[in-house]
């Protein structure tokens, strides 16, 4: 009886785990799901995700991000397996309501690119810092910076018209020894993106405003007292800007040593070596949902951009400037950005 009742067992398709399979790319959904359901994956990704992910949530986030980024499904099965083991380190989720981390496909690469609410999260988590934030001014602001023994900024945003182009971009964060900021200007931010690997893809392209802020605040972070969590987040993100794999990216699922070929019982499951205890943000909070209001911005954004991307002629990109123009700084950035970038398309590569 126990015999018939075995054979009669499901049995979860075969799934090769070897290196040399998990370097192919993903190709299908079906393959991504296959992978992420191997209990060795599974049990890895258990282990050091917080508690408000499961392995089945953050499967659905990342099925979520290749449906809106259909170029992943060309990256390696192991890039995209290490960026969602990092991302539920991390505790973040790749959301472009809430910005707080992307997944941007570069050439076979799956890089996960930690977004500026997503730092700022972090260093919230600490517990000493009680508020952090960057802000963009603008060529018709008042702005005055002093450096020396006691160093200050003042920013009076003009909020009469036209505020002119941005000129640079200052984060201040308050904490329990007091207020540390930094700042940078266009010129370095945009030498910075340049450098890195997703320079004209994802975020940069999307949402430069947000990836502007998020660069002041990475480097002030290395200023403030730092969690693992954070550390780790700026560890993973300065992988964008290297040709190497950072090792917090490198460091492939300890229990992803199965045989080529290996196929498992969907009643007894594989015998794999015991997971370790998580060591990061296993008691982190959950992060807040977006409200209606950032929704409703959110679809405006996607709207606009799906537009400007859209866009066949100079006539009708043109026609898409009055949707750029109603967002709030820093979405009519970003806006603004894509309908320059698209422009110099249209007009045979001139800006």
């Amino acid at each position: 009886m126990a015999e018939a009742a075995k054979a009669q067992a499901p049995v979860v398709k075969r799934m090769d785990m070897s290196e040399k399979a998990l370097a192919r790319p993903a190709g299908s959904m079906e393959t991504i799901r296959s992978l992420f359901a191997h209990p060795s994956v599974e049990m890895r990704i258990s282990s050091v995700i917080p508690k408000h992910l499961t392995p089945e949530r953050l499967l659905k986030v990342i099925v979520s991000s290749i449906a809106k980024t259909p170029k992943l499904l060309e990256c390696t099965q192991i890039s995209l397996l290490q960026a969602a083991i990092a991302m539920g380190e991390l505790g973040l989720e790749p959301d472009a309501t809430r910005g707080l981390a992307y997944l941007v496909p570069y050439k076979t690469t799956c890089q996960l690119v930690i977004g500026y609410r997503g730092l700022v999260e972090l260093a919230r988590r600490t517990g000493r810092i009680s508020r952090i934030r960057s802000v963009v001014a603008y060529e018709k602001d008042k702005l005055a910076i002093r450096e020396g023994l006691e160093p200050s900024i003042e920013h009076e945003p003009n909020l009469s018209g036209d505020r002119g182009k941005p000129v640079l971009v200052y984060a201040v964060a308050h904490f329990d020894e007091g207020i540390q900021f930094d700042w940078m200007t266009v010129e370095e931010i945009e030498a910075v993106r340049k450098r890195s690997r997703a320079a004209n893809a994802g975020p940069w392209v999307s949402d430069w405003g947000e990836m502007a802020k998020k660069t002041v605040i990475r480097r002030l972070c290395k200023l403030l007292p730092m969690s693992p969590e954070l550390a780790k987040a700026i560890e993973v993100d300065d992988a964008q800007f290297t040709q190497a794999t950072s090792t917090a990216l490198a460091t492939a699922p300890p229990m992803l040593d199965i045989v080529e070929g290996t196929s498992y019982d969907a009643t007894t499951g594989i015998v794999d070596e015991p997971a370790t205890e998580p060591t990061t943000a296993a008691d982190a909070p959950v992060p807040a949902e977006a409200t209606p209001e950032e929704q409703a911005l959110e679809k405006a954004l996607t709207d606009a951009l799906a537009a400007i991307a859209g866009a066949t002629s100079i006539q009708t990109l043109r026609a898409t400037l009055e949707r750029v123009m109603a967002l709030p700084d820093p979405e009519r950035q970003a806006a603004s950005k894509m309908y320059e970038v698209r422009m110099g398309e249209l007009n045979g590569g001139a800006a």
